[in-house]
């Protein structure tokens, strides 16, 4: 595994606006460090480029890990992960009507929702609190 170069970790950190690509957590409310994710794993083949490269809270990049395809329970299929470079996130997902839980569109969003864990329940409570202070959804 290579450690992805300060300068490129800037690149992703900026093009992203500090919001993580896949459940759109804000680094500046998170108070951790975000990292660079490689959206196809090393392992599997993918570059330290910055086309490979999404800026993901510790909870995503963790729960990511190596994996770059998910199953989507309602087509019963295996669909690729949520891919920042190459879709659009408000075409796979969106917000519930109170802004905790982030829902599914696609097969892709449904997947990656369950992979990545996005609405566990610690974290749908801080979009909760979020929302109160109206710092919650960001603008994107």
């Amino acid at each position: 595994m290579s450690v992805v170069p300060r300068r490129l970790r800037q690149q992703v950190s900026a093009r992203a606006q500090g919001i993580c690509e896949y459940c759109h957590n804000q680094e500046e409310l998170l108070l951790v460090t975000f990292e660079a994710d490689h959206i196809i794993p090393q392992v599997c083949g993918g570059k330290t480029t910055l086309v490979n490269l999404a800026l993901a809270c510790p909870l995503c990049n963790a729960a990511k890990y190596t994996q770059w395809t998910g199953y989507d329970e309602d087509t019963q299929s295996v669909v690729p992960l949520f891919n920042p470079r190459q879709q659009v996130w408000e075409e796979h997902f969106e917000w519930s009507d109170d802004f905790s839980e982030i829902i599914g569109k696609t097969p892709v969003g449904r997947a990656t929702i369950k992979a990545l864990d996005m609405n566990r329940p610690r974290v749908r409570l801080m979009r909760l609190r979020w929302r109160e202070l109206q710092l919650h959804p960001p603008r994107v």
